[in-house]
């Protein structure tokens, strides 16, 4: 069973669109949290297929761990145009995806957490016949 927090940070990673990263810390601050490695636990034990946990990337540029290897991960960002060299993301500024907007703002909206967070909840407790009438 994930988490609360667990299924916040796989949010913000769906977020993340291909050819594009972003860093631990990027997510746990968008999520109000101080704890990257946290963030990092929970993209470990990601159960999710669709959660591109390989577009999440250290602070430096780094490509950092992966469940499935780092060179796994960093065949599959390659797919999708990013290019690694010596384990660090090149142009990674470029290839940085800012979850805050362009300036680093606190522009973040927690709206779309919010939302699929509360659908979650209902779809759990409220059987589908309830939205359908």
């Amino acid at each position: 069973m994930i988490t609360a927090f667990e299924s916040r940070v796989y949010e913000c990673c769906k977020m993340v669109p291909k050819g594009k990263v972003t860093t631990y810390k990027a997510i746990a601050q968008a999520l109000g949290h101080q704890g990257y490695r946290a963030v990092g636990n929970a993209l470990n034990k990601n159960p999710f297929s669709h959660v591109p946990c390989h577009r999440v990337v250290c602070a430096n540029g780094r490509v950092g761990g992966f469940a499935h290897g780092v060179g796994k991960k960093v065949e599959m960002l390659r797919k999708e145009g990013v290019e690694v060299n010596n384990g660090t993301i090149v142009d990674f500024e470029r290839r940085y995806f800012h979850l805050y907007g362009p300036s680093d703002s606190a522009s973040f909206s927690l709206v779309p957490l919010l939302t699929s967070s509360i659908a979650m909840i209902f779809s759990r407790v409220m059987p589908y016949s309830y939205f359908t009438r």
